[in-house]
C-alpha cells in the first residue's frame, strides 16, 4: 500500500483505500465522523491527528506490471485501488461512517418532553416534538413516532399540571389582620363580574365572582345556569371568556370556571367555620356596580334540609352580588354570597367556605395556586 492511501476505521468498520487529497475533502464534506480512526501502511492516527499533517503526495510504492493502478468515480467519491485489489468501496458505506444523532436526538426529546411535566410546559414539549418531527422527516419513522407519541402526552401532562395540585396549596391563609381599606387593597383585584349568555348572546344572569387559582374562577351556580357562554371582567377592565367548567353543585350552588385570563390576586379558602359575631366584608358587583364593598358580621351559622352549611351575613347585598367573597378581617374566604331573605333586613346567606372546600376536593380537576 502506497504511503499516501488511507483507511477509515469506524465502528468496527474500514473503509478506503484514500489519497490524502480525498480524505481530507471527505472530512471536509461532513462524510467521516470526527470519531474514526485513520490508518494507514505503519501508523494509527485520530481524524485531528491526521488533519494537523501537512498534506503530501508521498512516495507511492512500486508497481508491479500487473497491478494496472486504475481510478473510477462512485456516485460523489473517487476511489482508487490496485487492479490486483479490484475493491470499490460504495458511497453508502462512507455515509455509514457518519456520526449518526438519531438516539441523542432521541434522548434529548425525551428530556426535553419529561422536563415539559413540571417546568415551561408549552417551551420544552413544543421543542420535543420538533425533534420528532426532525426525527420523522429524516425517516426515522419508529423513533420519531414513538416520541411524537410520548412527548405530546408529556405536554398534555405539564398543561394539565399547571391547573392541578393538592388542596394544601390553595389554602394559604393570611395571618394579619386587615382594616376594610388594606382589606379591599388586598381582595379587589381578585374579584370578577360575571355575565351570562344565552345562544342569542342576550344577557341571562349577571353575578360577581373571585379567583382562588390562576384561570380559576368560582361563582354560584344560578348565576351560569343555562348560559351557552360566560365572560368575566377582571379589576383591570380585561373581558375573558370561560372555555371549561371544572366543577359544578347544584346543592350548594358553587360553580368552578376555567377562564383564559388569569387574575392578579387570588384568594384563599378558609374551610374552618367561622364563629357568630366575626366581622366580615362582601366585595363583588350588585346591580352592576363592580367594586363594591359593604361590611357586616357574621349573624349564626345554619344548615339547610340537605346539611349544606351557610353562613348568616349582616352585610348587605343584593342582585348582581352573587358569587361574591365573604371574607374575614384576614382576607380569606369564609363564604360566597348567595341568596337574600326577601322582606328581611339585612338577613343575607352565604355557603361556608367549608363547603365551598369539599366542591374544591371532589372536583374532576383538582385546582391549584
Amino acid at each position: 500500500m502506497a504511503l499516501n492511501e488511507y483507511f477509515v476505521l469506524w465502528k468496527t468498520r474500514s473503509s478506503g483505500p484514500y489519497s490524502d487529497p480525498e480524505l481530507r475533502a471527505l472530512i471536509k464534506r461532513g462524510r467521516i465522523s470526527m470519531l474514526a480512526t485513520v490508518l494507514s501502511a505503519n501508523q494509527e492516527l485520530t481524524i485531528d491527528e491526521f488533519l494537523s499533517q501537512r498534506p503530501t503526495n508521498g512516495n507511492p510504492a512500486p508497481e508491479h506490471p500487473e497491478s494496472n493502478v486504475y481510478q473510477q468515480e462512485h456516485g460523489s467519491i473517487s476511489v482508487k485501488s490496485t487492479a490486483s485489489e479490484r475493491k470499490l468501496i460504495p458511497a453508502r458505506q462512507v455515509v455509514s461512517l457518519r456520526y449518526d444523532p438519531t438516539c441523542h436526538l432521541v434522548l434529548i426529546g425525551y428530556a426535553l418532553g419529561l422536563t415539559s411535566i413540571f417546568f415551561m410546559p408549552l417551551v420544552f414539549g413544543s421543542a420535543a416534538l420538533c425533534i420528532a418531527l426532525l426525527l420523522i422527516y429524516r425517516k426515522k419513522a419508529l423513533p420519531g413516532g414513538l416520541l411524537l407519541l410520548i412527548a405530546s402526552l408529556f405536554v398534555s401532562i405539564g398543561v394539565a399540571g399547571k391547573r392541578e395540585t393538592a388542596l394544601a396549596n390553595l389554602i394559604s391563609l393570611n395571618t394579619v389582620a386587615m382594616d376594610l381599606p388594606d382589606l379591599r387593597a388586598a381582595t379587589k383585584p381578585a374579584v370578577v363580574h360575571v355575565v351570562a349568555f344565552n345562544e342569542a348572546r342576550e344577557v341571562i344572569a349577571t353575578g360577581s365572582g373571585f379567583f382562588v387559582a390562576p384561570h380559576v374562577v368560582v361563582t354560584n351556580f344560578h348565576v351560569v345556569n343555562g348560559a351557552n357562554d360566560v365572560v368575566v371582567t377582571l379589576d383591570n377592565g380585561t373581558e375573558s371568556s370561560c372555555d371549561e367548567v371544572l366543577s359544578l353543585d347544584i346543592k350548594r350552588d358553587i360553580a368552578i370556571l376555567y377562564t383564559r385570563s388569569s387574575g392578579s390576586k387570588f384568594l384563599a379558602v378558609d374551610p374552618q367555620t367561622p364563629s357568630d359575631g366575626e366581622r366580615v366584608a362582601v366585595i363583588g358587583s350588585p346591580l352592576g356596580f363592580e367594586g363594591t364593598l359593604s361590611e357586616g358580621i357574621i349573624s349564626a351559622v345554619r344548615s339547610d334540609e340537605n346539611q349544606i352549611e351557610f353562613i348568616q351575613i349582616s352585610a348587605p347585598i343584593s342582585p348582581g352580588s352573587s358569587g361574591s367573597p365573604v371574607v374575614n378581617r384576614f382576607g380569606s374566604v369564609v363564604g360566597v354570597a348567595t341568596m337574600v331573605a326577601v322582606g328581611g333586613q339585612s338577613i343575607n346567606f352565604a355557603v361556608s367556605g367549608a363547603e365551598l372546600t369539599r366542591v374544591i376536593e371532589t372536583s374532576n380537576q383538582p385546582i391549584t395556586r
